[in-house]
């Protein structure tokens, strides 16, 4: 079987080392323009035991690959490529799953370019947001299904977090829990100051950002300047709260004021969670993920406010926002 891997950088040589778990055999390409990345990739390749004897191709380029269908792709490129290497992807090979990196898109235009691509297609797309996958989000949203009150989530952290490359995560997540549509995004309350992303060439925002969602849920996410104090996540609906240590995993269950339980989970790491990812698509043809229409939304909603936020604090008219 045949698998796709462009982008062999750090979140996408832990892709490769997730599939290298597939206890079947399977074929990879690993495609980077980079010679550094396509290193990494085959030194983290390397830790892993790859018992059932996955043969594992670097290529520098698409036009280096003979084989053209392949069971899964994974474009886990940065943002600004991305829609290029999309339509290069549908248009040389036919591909059975693929799954987009977030964040998708750095222009509004892309979206309905690549909408136009997927379903011209007979791929699946499936955006890369995994916290709806997490067991403890699974139990969480079990325990909301019994409640009729609206979620309130509050997200939390320093500067590091990357409000706008990450937020797109906790977007789906509270979607996800609620069964809720995201409504209106709030940016009045982010800081004056556009500071630069850990990723060369991009930018990210502080302050706090408002989400509403249907039915009066909303999520709160803070980024704190200047902070580098750890992530926590407060999930609330009714009587009923969840503070999660986002890093350890620790998490406190109350009822009102009440402490009833002290607990942690397993934080899944990508090198986990793609191969579960792949069992799935090929036991049910489908995945937990969130498709490229439920996705594409939630991005495009966030996109239009950070890129008119971005536009006041610049003075200028761009229709791209630098983040990825």
């Amino acid at each position: 079987m045949n698998i796709l891997i462009i982008g062999a950088g750090q979140l996408g040589s832990r892709h490769l080392q997730s599939l290298l778990k597939v206890p079947s055999k399977l074929k990879i390409y690993v495609v980077d323009q980079s010679l550094d990345s396509l290193s990494l990739a085959k030194s983290r390749a390397a830790e892993i035991a790859n018992k059932a004897n996955t043969e594992v191709v670097y290529h520098t380029g698409l036009d280096k690959i003979t084989n053209t269908s392949f069971f899964l792709t994974i474009v886990a490129t940065g943002a600004a490529p991305r829609l290029s290497i999309l339509r290069d992807v549908l248009n040389r090979f036919k591909s059975k799953n693929i799954i987009l990196e977030k964040f998708l898109f750095q222009d509004l235009e892309s979206y309905a370019v690549a909408k136009s691509l997927i379903d011209s297609s007979s791929a699946s797309v499936f955006v890369n947001c995994p916290l709806r996958t997490y067991p403890i989000f699974k139990t969480i949203k079990k325990e909301i299904s019994l409640s009729n009150d609206p979620i309130h989530m509050h997200y939390s952290g320093g500067d590091w977090v990357g409000l706008a490359c990450n937020s797109i995560h906790y977007i789906d997540l509270l979607a996800f829990l609620g069964d809720v549509k995201l409504q209106t995004v709030d940016c009045l309350n982010l800081d004056s100051e556009i500071i630069p992303s850990k990723r060369i060439g991009h930018i990210e925002f502080t302050g706090t950002v408002m989400f509403h969602y249907s039915d009066g849920a909303y999520l709160e996410f803070q980024s704190l300047r200047g902070s580098q104090i750890d992530s926590t996540i407060t999930i609330r609906f009714g009587e009923t709260s969840f503070e999660i240590d986002e890093l350890s995993g620790n998490y406190n269950y109350y009822q009102g004021s009440s402490l009833i339980r002290k607990d942690r989970y397993d934080v899944p790491y990508q090198s986990d969670l793609t191969q579960k990812v792949f069992d799935q698509l090929l036991r049910e043809a489908t995945c937990d993920l969130p498709t490229y229409d439920e996705s594409s939304g939630y991005h495009k909603k966030f996109l239009v406010e950070m890129l008119s936020t971005y536009n006041k604090i610049t003075e200028s008219d761009s229709v791209t926002l630098p983040i990825t």
